[in-house]
């Protein structure tokens, strides 16, 4: 038991360095958007990268479909950013964001409550 956990205490302690490491090096694209939904605010926060890896709250979008209750789930980004897609769960639809008015500009019909969504370029 002795030897497991000294085993387990080693791994932690190497991946920490790694993570230090790696993270010393590493950089931040400054004014990339990061989209957090928000399933018990029923909204979508929107946030603005900074040179530091810091972000800055940019708006929080809460007419994700103009009814309310849409449980918002998963997000995914277009490689350009141009727009953002939205899974509403308990709507089964898509909400399409215009990442440049942030607004909703579009919803698709889905399959029962939509979960996770991918983009392929």
């Amino acid at each position: 038991m002795h030897r497991i956990l000294r085993s387990s205490v080693l791994v932690c302690l190497a991946a920490a360095s790694l993570l230090v490491i790696a993270t010393r090096h590493a950089a931040a694209q400054e004014g990339v958007l990061v989209f957090a939904p928000e399933v018990d605010g029923d909204s979508i926060s929107v946030f603005s990268t900074n040179a530091d890896g810091s972000l800055t709250p940019v708006t929080t979008i809460t007419d994700l479909n103009g009814v309310g209750g849409s449980l918002p789930r998963r997000v995914a980004v277009r490689p350009d950013q141009a727009f953002a897609y939205l899974t509403l769960s308990a709507d089964n639809r898509v909400a399409v964001i215009d990442t440049a008015t942030l607004s909703v500009v579009q919803t698709v019909a889905t399959g029962d409550a939509p979960f996770g969504i991918a983009i392929s370029p």
